[in-house]
């Protein structure tokens, strides 16, 4: 999730149906993605970038391909490259989203 979902999105019917969209799981995700939320705004970036720039710091990572349903997703999708996440906002996703962290199946 990349933020563009609140409490009253309405969701397709196809989602409904995904775990991640259901009940207290789609509240929790909800609530640990409004934890990282601050730093787009420090990065003057989307909250997506932040992601995808928080991919690129993993050692095993190489490269990460983001999916783009227009031209505009593609050339934002540039600037996480360009995001430079420090100790502190890494320690904060990671926090936000620890390694142990599952979706229910």
């Amino acid at each position: 999730m990349a933020g563009k979902y609140t409490e009253t999105s309405v969701l397709s019917e196809k989602q409904q149906q995904r775990p991640q969209f259901q009940g207290d799981t789609y509240l929790d995700i909800l609530k640990r993605v409004d934890l990282i939320r601050p730093l787009a705004v420090k990065h003057h970036t989307g909250l997506q970038n932040i992601v995808l720039a928080y991919y690129l710091t993993k050692d095993v990572v190489d490269a990460v391909i983001p999916g783009a349903r227009n031209r505009q997703q593609v050339l934002e999708n540039f600037e996480a490259a360009e995001v430079r996440l420090d100790a502190a906002d890494i320690a904060l996703i990671q926090q936000a989203f620890p390694a142990s962290y599952r979706l229910p199946k």
